[in-house]
């Protein structure tokens, strides 16, 4: 019963650390994660426009700006898994002490005559085996607080995609014959007057292919 009493309250120990791994990374993993995809629609959109950067001379900037958000996340993501490996070698820590405890309870039961050598060691090996999960458990949590929270963003946007197609009306589309034709199509930038393309016509039949031609700046990629 001593050893039995011993391996539960080792049980409970780490079971509680679990719990407060949890408690205290709930919020700081959360925060960390939110940096980090900030960071990538970031570095995103700044990478997209790399050529214009280039071309007005603000490519030196842009690295900065780069750089300045890469840090920021990575920082918040330092102060995320900081806590965790504290936290891990902690429970590493209680781990020993509680294996030390149950060779001492053992002893403490041989010298008693209560106890065999053979129970001491078999009791000190059955409680880390026992432990042995919940120290696991305990170095990994991290990453389930993250695959938790990445269930919860998944949901959330397949829960507004099925709003936004149920608030679609739904609308017949007659059947595709594979021909495209454009009528007097102009393309205009956006805060400028000056059209890019202006009274375009083609008409393309079904498995036909159209090639655009021109020098540059002229419009092909529009």
């Amino acid at each position: 019963p001593l050893l039995g009493a011993v391996a539960f309250a080792g049980i409970v120990v780490l079971a509680a650390l679990a719990w407060f791994t949890e408690w205290r990374l709930r919020n700081v993993v959360a925060s960390a994660e939110s940096a980090q995809a900030v960071a990538s629609h970031q570095v995103m959109e700044l990478t997209s426009f790399a050529e214009v950067f280039q071309a007005h001379g603000q490519f030196g900037q842009a690295e900065q700006s780069l750089l300045a958000i890469k840090n920021s996340a990575s920082q918040q993501r330092l102060a995320a898994e900081q806590p965790g490996h504290n936290l891990k070698s902690i429970g590493k820590l209680l781990r020993q002490v509680l294996q030390i405890i149950m060779l001492a309870a053992g002893a403490w039961l041989v010298i008693q005559n209560q106890a065999t050598a053979g129970v001491m060691i078999a009791g000190s090996i059955l409680l880390g085996k026992a432990l042995s999960p919940l120290e696991v458990l305990i170095g990994s949590w991290k990453y389930l607080l993250e695959t938790r929270k990445a269930f919860g963003r998944l949901q959330h946007v397949l829960q507004a995609q099925a709003r936004s197609q149920a608030a679609m009306p739904n609308t017949t589309l007659p059947r595709p014959t594979g021909a495209l034709q454009a009528k007097q199509l102009m393309v205009r930038a956006s805060g400028s007057d000056a059209t890019i393309l202006q009274s375009l016509d083609f008409s393309l039949p079904a498995g036909a292919m159209l090639t655009v031609l021109g020098p540059s700046g002229s419009g092909k990629s529009t």
